[in-house]
């Protein structure tokens, strides 16, 4: 449900959350070239995106607010997740990624959780498609080669 709508969530709304993240992310100077999707949570006053590619999941914190302190990176390659669950907590959801018997729990909007739950679940059941060939349609993309339109059509097909 909506926090105080009293009405569901749904999927437009998942998407629309995401996309908001991309855009805080890439300002915060997060590389999300070739994320699929893009979500964000505070972590003690740090800012920690979860993008999702095709082939793997990348978290990654700036920091805290005016600091560098414990800005980092961390890579988990999707042949390394065995589930993924998404819950309702007391105000935000919970997706919680199983890597190996360890969950990683990321904490967000209720919608963009069930969204990044639907879309790595699916991507789960796809094989990646060659970062190789990805890179080079960015790199044509880059090059004016392609139209945005096109590199856009392209890659969809691609994943």
């Amino acid at each position: 449900m909506g926090l105080f709508s009293g009405r569901a969530a749904g999927a437009d709304e998942g998407r629309a959350r995401v996309e908001r993240a991309r855009g805080k992310a890439a300002q915060a100077g997060v590389d999300v070239r070739g994320a699929l999707a893009v979500g964000h949570m505070l972590d003690a006053g740090a800012s920690v995106y979860l993008l999702v590619f095709p082939d793997r999941l990348e978290l990654v914190s700036t920091g805290q607010i005016g600091l560098r302190t414990g800005a980092g990176r961390s890579t988990i390659a999707l042949d390394q997740v065995r589930g993924v669950s998404a819950r309702d907590g007391l105000l935000r959801g919970i997706l919680m990624i199983d890597v190996g018997g360890t969950t990683v729990e990321f904490t967000t909007h209720r919608a963009a959780a069930e969204h990044l739950r639907a879309l790595i679940a699916e991507r789960l059941g796809k094989p990646a498609p060659s970062a190789d060939l990805l890179r080079k349609l960015e790199e044509l993309h880059r090059a004016g080669v392609l139209s945005d339109e096109e590199f856009q059509a392209k890659r969809a097909g691609l994943l």
